[in-house]
């Protein structure tokens, strides 16, 4: 009841007076009062306090619904500050995955509309990779798709575009996976070493669980080659070759 007539009072210097003598308390109730106060008018040095209780029971959930309201009245340099103090967070189990997504997601939006362009490369870079280990394929693929669009060199480029490939074929989605080869092809032939060749390659020794791989050569069959292309033709012979491998009594090919 004090500690609600305090709040009621003003609620700016409640937090200030209440996290100093009671943030502590025994009283599992009064933590919880002061950690939801934090969350209506905290600012960004109460996110310090707040992240220390994400892995107290009974307090964890409180304290991250908290952090997020003052992330949301908080600019994008303070949430890019703290990306690797979460990442660390998550790493460690005291925040989930989905915690961690929703937090990348908010940090975007303010990036994004701050135009903080290279803390806004970091976090797609960090929210594919977060997609991709989750399984959210169609995202990861929207991210990448994005980080492409921005890249400054075609290095860069080639890199975002094999990882786009591999969410294209763990996704699966075996068209927007043979249009992205079929771009590849009109600049040049793809070498064995090539990492699109090497990709394809591990999909087809090992495609996701109930997935037939020759849906992936069907459509790379209806790829008009350019046709100066004589190794990739190479390949797909290769590939077709394996697919259809007959497969004796033992399931061995």
């Amino acid at each position: 009841a004090a500690v609600d007539g305090i709040i009621y009072i003003d609620k700016t210097n409640a937090l200030n007076t209440l996290k100093k003598d009671s943030i502590n308390d025994s009283s599992v109730i009064v933590k919880k009062k002061i950690i939801d106060l934090a969350g209506d008018v905290g600012g960004q040095e109460d996110l310090v306090w707040l992240g220390e209780k994400l892995a107290a029971s009974g307090e964890g959930e409180s304290a991250w619904q908290a952090m997020l309201k003052i992330f949301k009245r908080s600019g994008a340099d303070v949430m890019g500050e703290w990306l690797a103090k979460l990442a660390a967070e998550n790493a460690q189990g005291r925040i989930t995955d989905e915690q961690m997504i929703a937090f990348l997601e908010m940090t975007e939006r303010k990036a994004d509309g701050e135009n903080k362009l290279e803390l806004l490369k970091t976090i797609r870079q960090e929210l594919a990779s977060s997609y991709i280990a989750n399984s959210n394929f169609e995202r990861a693929a929207e991210c990448l798709g994005k980080l492409r669009e921005a890249a400054k060199t075609e290095h860069e480029k080639g890199e975002i575009l094999n990882k786009l490939l591999e969410v294209y074929l763990k996704w699966p989605n075996v068209k927007n996976a043979a249009d992205l080869i079929y771009n590849s092809l009109l600049e040049k032939d793809l070498e064995p070493n090539s990492v699109i060749v090497q990709s394809i390659d591990s999909y087809l020794n090992a495609p996701p669980e109930g997935v037939d791989p020759k849906a992936l050569l069907v459509e790379l069959a209806k790829i008009r080659v350019p046709e100066q292309r004589a190794k990739w033709r190479q390949h797909m012979e290769l590939w077709t070759g394996k697919v259809n491998q007959p497969t004796d009594v033992n399931g061995t090919k």
